[in-house]
């Protein structure tokens, strides 16, 4: 009894932890955008991978995602992912989430606009830095000055 009120314990720290860190990539990802990306079109928190029609439809809600933002500048669309810690994590997401986009009736207008992929993070990991450059992901380090 007591190890299972111990791991349910360890399991809501655990999600008031994943909690905390969401907030504040959508802090940094909120000043990420007002810095770079204010006077664009764009959305945070997206839903992507929702199909037109009913067969598709069941077929993607498996498999819908989340992109932290998808911006629209200068003729292209920006799929952006922010994180804390561990980059890396982002580059496989953001790589789906370009798929995704692709079969989103939100963003049917932008089919077949050219996309970048970037991934913001206020450290610099050099393995995750060098895959992205490799696939031609844009690795933004960055965080603003009075960042903690």
């Amino acid at each position: 009894m007591q190890k299972k009120l111990k791991t349910e314990k360890i399991y809501i720290l655990k999600v008031i932890l994943d909690k905390m860190v969401q907030q504040k990539e959508s802090v940094l990802l909120n000043r990420w955008l007002s810095e770079f990306h204010r006077d664009k079109l764009y959305w945070t928190r997206v839903r992507l991978g929702i199909a037109d029609n009913p067969e598709e439809a069941k077929y993607y809600q498996v498999a819908l995602k989340w992109a932290d933002a998808v911006v629209v500048a200068d003729g292209e669309i920006l799929i952006v992912e922010t994180k804390l810690t561990n980059p890396s994590a982002a580059i496989g997401q953001i790589e789906i989430y370009k798929k995704l986009l692709k079969v989103t009736p939100r963003f049917k207008t932008y089919w077949e606009w050219p996309v970048k992929l970037i991934i913001v993070c206020p450290i610099l990991d050099v393995a995750t830095a060098e895959i992205c450059s490799e696939r031609g992901i844009i690795y933004d380090v960055w965080k603003p000055e009075d960042w903690d």
